[in-house]
């Protein structure tokens, strides 16, 4: 055996030993909430430890999904995280932060979100409603020619040609076969796909009658009564009996700092519920009452972060589905310490996302940045939870600098337009390759079958 092997082999054995603890040992990194010390040495004073005072509040996107899921996702990419940059600084005090979700996927079931109504319904009603609500929710042909209806708007209707510019035109009329073969292929296939993931997207950007307008406003309720809880109010910003109180460790908890993480879908139902939030601060500050509670919230609002997000779609096309934030009360807000509150990932092969650019419902408040270059076109829309660097931004917004130092460097502008052109251009060849393969099968149909026959011989 070479020394060097040797050599090797007793650094990785040494390794190895340092981060594993002794069986008769406790935990050498906190890996719960409660084990984070509830006090930490500052200039050889006690003080009360910051950490226990912020936490990740994340809001899921579309589909069928489950409670907690999205946030323990988010908690898997973090732990990946946190290893990285204990490998780079071993001594960084860097726990795992609370997780906290806005869940509102189970829209569909009736009796969860509207337990009062249902308590006081007869069986014959609980019955009526329950399939009314599966009617309006679980529509597999509405979704599907709406999402076709909405494709060909982003190709022709002038308005929106004008606002996106030729370059991001070209794009989307190269989607358009796309897009067409890929919905014809679920509706026909896979059916559960549009009633129960992409049906979300229909029904919050364009609820039809009371029925999905009842929906998508307990939708919007639900998530903000899920964060309020997390500081200890309800929306009167009242606070919250003791048993309706987040626990932890059987005793009531409030955080202090929240940092608001959301996914596709759900960056446009958290716009929205920021904008309530923030509408009711405002309100209530001109009325001079509960002027503390309204503190609270503001600081707890400490960072908004939205990954895969829609919103400069959703503002092109359903622009009265977005709730704009109180302009005075929002700019104040958010200029009040000079900081970047609100930050957007995108990816250029994430046809969910995209640069938020709209001049009064979003560049006033947000930055944002384009996520690693090299992904799966299409499997980048869920690549964020697990890229290091962006969880790493998280971190330090969450956390502090002083806490997690490292700057997470992204693609410069130029290098994104770079991207976005080869893209465009790709997808513009791929229409011109589909509609030329339809016209010559329109014109030569006896010589495409002849060659049908001859490869089926062949093989």
């Amino acid at each position: 055996m070479s020394p060097f092997f040797i050599k090797t082999r007793i650094a990785i054995q040494k390794a190895v030993q340092a981060v594993r603890a002794k069986a008769y040992e406790g935990p050498r990194h906190p890996w719960t909430f409660e084990q984070i010390p509830n006090k930490v040495l500052a200039d050889g004073i006690s003080v009360p430890n910051p950490r226990k005072q912020a936490a990740i509040f994340v809001v899921h996107g579309m589909g069928t999904q489950h409670f907690a899921e999205t946030a323990v996702t988010l908690r898997d990419g973090i732990e990946d995280t946190i290893d990285a940059l204990l490998k780079k600084n071993s001594e960084a005090d860097i726990p795992p932060p609370y997780m906290a979700e806005g869940f509102w996927a189970n829209f569909e079931e009736f009796q969860a979100q509207f337990d009062d109504e249902w308590r006081s319904f007869n069986d014959m009603e609980r019955t009526f409603y329950q399939k009314l609500w599966e009617s309006r929710t679980q529509n597999g042909f509405r979704t599907y020619f709406w999402f076709l209806r909405q494709l060909l708007r982003l190709c022709t209707e002038p308005k929106i040609v004008y606002e996106v510019g030729p370059r991001r035109w070209i794009g989307y009329v190269g989607m358009l076969p796309t897009g067409f073969l890929a919905f014809t292929v679920l509706l026909i296939r896979y059916p559960g796909i549009l009633k129960h993931i992409l049906g979300d997207v229909r029904l919050y950007a364009t609820p039809r009658g009371f029925i999905e307008a009842a929906i998508v406003q307990r939708i919007d309720r639900r998530v903000g009564e899920q964060f309020l809880q997390l500081l200890g109010l309800d929306w009167e910003f009242d606070h919250l009996p003791a048993h309706e109180q987040l626990q932890i460790g059987g005793k009531p908890f409030r955080f202090k700092y929240i940092t608001w993480v959301a996914h596709s879908l759900g960056t446009v139902v958290s716009y929205n519920v920021i904008s309530d939030l923030l509408t009711r601060c405002e309100d209530f500050r001109n009325q001079n009452k509960k002027l503390k509670a309204v503190k609270r919230v503001e600081i707890a609002l400490h960072r908004f972060i939205t990954i895969g997000s829609p919103l400069e779609k959703f503002a092109l096309l359903f622009r009265g589905a977005l709730k704009p934030w109180p302009e005075q009360y929002a700019e104040e807000f958010l200029q009040s310490d000079r900081r970047t509150w609100w930050t957007n990932f995108f990816h250029v092969w994430d046809p969910v996302s995209g640069v938020l650019r709209d001049d009064k419902l979003f560049k006033p408040y947000v930055q944002n940045f384009h996520s690693k270059v090299w992904r799966i076109p299409l499997w980048a829309h869920i690549a964020y939870w697990h890229d290091i660097p962006i969880l790493t931004y998280v971190l330090s917004r969450l956390y502090g600098r002083d806490v997690v130092d490292a700057e997470p460097k992204f693609k410069t502008s130029t290098e994104v337009q770079a991207l976005r052109l080869v893209s465009s251009l790709v997808a513009l060849a791929f229409f011109v390759v589909v509609v030329w393969g339809l016209v010559f099968v329109i014109c030569y149909p006896e010589l495409v079958w002849d060659w049908y026959k001859a490869l089926k011989l062949h093989i």
